[in-house]
């Protein structure tokens, strides 16, 4: 998942969707519009990613399955949209398609990163993924990457507006005029939340990484160890894998009734998984 990519992902939108769900003259809606709009859809660009993690955090089976998709793009865009056009005062039916595209964009992202989705959960447990891997992975690339062509977006918006002949006053609503206002002060700080999440997501991978050494090495109650710790991170890991590896672990320790329930636990999260259905059966 591009973490850092999903916020300027984020801030385009809502520079995009300002003139189509701008609403109420309140004081307190353009109180709010101003601090919270550019926030709030940065939010919605990690929605998916939040939810996964929050729902994992509960114990909730398949968080991270759920909250990828499409069901939970479909459900959670009017909640979203009702809370953005409350607090912000922006126009209902707007605010949704502003939720609705921005969960959609999040998990399109995710498979532009070759990750693997299972987009048709419930009706289906196979993974989908386009295994283009066209977005970088590492956070320097990532910030170049999605940092230069934000720029660019800001840049070309606001040369076409001045060739429109728009006043500068008239810019304002769609191009931040300061990089110091509170919308854009937030939207930065979710971006450093979210740069958090990246690190932790390689002290992951690391662990993971770990895990496929002890596993060829035949360190299994050591792996069932590292395992355990791994899972406290987000990863992008295959589906099911640590399921499958924590499987590996049990029948290699001789506990066939443990493995079992972790090959099933591994075929529920991917179901097109190989190694999974073959050491299961």
């Amino acid at each position: 998942m591009p973490v850092i990519g999903h916020a300027f992902v984020g801030m385009g939108t809502s520079l995009c969707a300002r003139g189509v769900c701008s609403g109420s003259a309140s004081l307190r809606a353009r109180l709010c519009w101003g601090w919270l709009w550019g926030p709030m859809v940065v939010g919605l660009a990690y929605l998916p990613d939040v939810a996964g993690q929050v729902g994992g955090l509960i114990g909730l089976a398949n968080a991270r399955v759920i909250a990828h998709s499409l069901l939970f793009a479909v459900v959670v865009a009017p909640l979203a949209g009702w809370c953005l056009s409350w607090v912000c005062g922006a126009r209902l039916v707007g605010a949704i398609l502003v939720s609705l595209v921005s969960v959609l964009l999040h998990d399109f992202l995710d498979l532009l990163q070759a990750t693997d989705r299972q987009v048709w959960w419930p009706l289906s447990d196979r993974a989908v993924g386009l295994d283009l891997d066209v977005l970088p992975v590492n956070s320097v690339w990532e910030l170049v990457v999605f940092g230069g062509a934000f720029g660019v977006f800001v840049v070309v918006t606001r040369r076409l507006r001045s060739g429109r002949g728009m006043s500068p006053s008239s810019l304002r609503p769609s191009v931040p005029s300061s990089l110091l206002s509170p919308g854009v002060l937030l939207s930065l700080g979710i971006l450093a939340a979210a740069s958090g999440t990246h690190y932790l997501r390689g002290v992951r991978e690391a662990r993971v990484d770990e895990v496929r050494v002890m596993l060829a090495r035949g360190a299994h109650a050591d792996a069932l160890a590292v395992i355990e710790d791994a899972r406290r991170w987000p990863s992008t890991a295959k589906p099911g894998w640590l399921d499958y590896a924590e499987g590996e672990c049990f029948a290699g320790l001789g506990d066939r009734a443990r493995a079992e329930v972790c090959y099933l636990r591994s075929l529920a999260a991917d179901g097109a998984y190989f190694w999974a259905v073959a050491d299961l059966a």
